[in-house]
């Protein structure tokens, strides 16, 4: 388990942040997905928005309008927890490095923090960032932390932080990027189709399942034509036979038989590990009376999966791969990488089959880049602990790959 960032914040924190971004962007985000919400999204997924919109506005809008604010047992997201708490966390972590970003001439670091997290491309990659950067900054605790990655002016293949001690320089690159990016759909697509989805379901009387088979790379553009299928089949309680087709994908929507007394948690997370899915499966439940404790009356299964999908440890392999050779200099190099799926590494390592291939392949790659003194691979799996004091941490479980191979080059 790595280190997070620590809830050292204050609302000035926040308000700091806000004026970054720009108190008009802010108004004019805050009420376009204050409609969203109300027209598409179900009320407990709180970061449910368009693929266009930036994760931040999720979370200014929960600070912005508690009422808003919901229990969260499974959230769909990059954030798992209180998304409050994420914000303050966020806020106070920019500003925790403000000693080195404020001295950049021109500005350059504002316009960079704005830029970086006002754009849905960027702004998780940013996140990563920082969350490496404070974990470094516990982890070498005797070690100067520079986050270069503030910086806009950073060259290409550089490192994104810098660890000093004296002559002693180690150098990280941090590559945030979706696995599935690559195969046939982005998260950010798929949590806006869930989302709506899961709406819809909500909104009718039936639970259902959707199917997606890609066939080609799903794009923004898709989504409407997906949408415009399954709002009118489930407002209506129909079914959409499996073997409709378009030219991006094959579609099925079923309705699902829910007894009156409703499904267990137990037997839907049954129900999601017998599911084929290979790319994406969210499972949203809710019981609209609330007879029993732990049960759901009504289910929205989304499962989506495509030809060309690429398993895990080959996506490892390709970034891990991209970032060594990109790398410039000749300094100790950390790779840090960070998939979005919320990988349990102990259940993933204790298969036979995935150990061996995952280290087998990356043997030549580290055998071949000996300056690398080894990898991080952090899932989107974050969890909050509780101190005594009442303090919370953050924690993102990690899998840390040393290089057998690795010697320090002259600096």
């Amino acid at each position: 388990m790595v280190e997070g960032i620590e809830p050292k914040t204050s609302e000035l924190h926040i308000r700091r942040l806000k004026n970054i971004l720009g108190d008009d962007w802010c108004a004019d985000q805050l009420a376009r997905y204050r409609e969203f919400r109300e027209k598409y999204s179900p009320p407990d997924l709180w970061s449910h928005r368009f693929p266009t919109t930036s994760p931040i506005v999720p979370l200014l809008f929960q600070h912005e309008y508690p009422d808003y604010r919901k229990s969260q047992t499974n959230p769909l997201g990059h954030w798992y927890g209180d998304p409050i708490h994420y914000l303050r966390q966020l806020a106070g972590s920019t500003f925790m490095f403000e000693d080195y970003w404020s001295k950049l001439p021109n500005d350059r670091a504002i316009e960079n923090i704005r830029f970086k997290l006002s754009e849905p491309g960027q702004f998780n990659g940013f996140v990563f960032e920082l969350l490496v950067a404070i974990g470094n900054k516990h982890q070498y605790r005797d070690y100067d932390v520079e986050p270069l990655f503030f910086d806009s002016k950073t060259e290409k293949g550089g490192p994104d932080i810098v660890l000093r001690k004296g002559a002693e320089k180690i150098a990280i690159q941090c590559k945030a990027q979706n696995p599935m990016s690559a195969s046939s759909m982005s998260f950010d697509v798929f949590q806006y189709i869930f989302g709506y989805f899961y709406r819809l379901v909500l909104d009718s009387t039936h639970s259902y399942r959707l199917s997606i088979n890609l066939k080609r790379e799903f794009k923004s553009g898709d989504c409407h034509g997906l949408l415009s299928l399954l709002e009118p089949a489930v407002r209506s309680g129909l079914q959409i036979p499996e073997h409709t087709r378009s030219a991006a994908y094959n579609v099925g929507l079923s309705r699902l038989d829910v007894p009156l007394s409703g499904l267990s948690i137990r037997a839907i997370k049954e129900m999601a590990s017998q599911d084929t899915a290979n790319l994406f499966l969210e499972i949203g439940g809710f019981n609209p009376h609330q007879e029993r404790a732990n049960t759901v009356n009504r289910i929205a299964v989304c499962s989506v999966s495509a030809r060309d999908y690429k398993s895990t440890e080959n996506h490892i392999i390709r970034v891990v791969r991209q970032a060594a050779e990109e790398a410039r200099g000749n300094n100790p190099l950390i790779l840090a990488i960070h998939l979005y799926g919320s990988t349990r590494w102990e259940k993933y390592l204790s298969n036979p089959n995935n150990q061996p291939n995952l280290f087998q392949k990356l043997d030549s790659i580290l055998q071949a880049h000996s300056r690398v003194k080894y990898v991080n691979i952090a899932s989107n799996r974050q969890e909050y602990v509780d101190f005594p004091s009442g303090a919370k941490i953050m924690r993102t479980q990690y899998l840390e790959i040393s290089n057998p191979y690795f010697h320090s080059a002259s600096n």
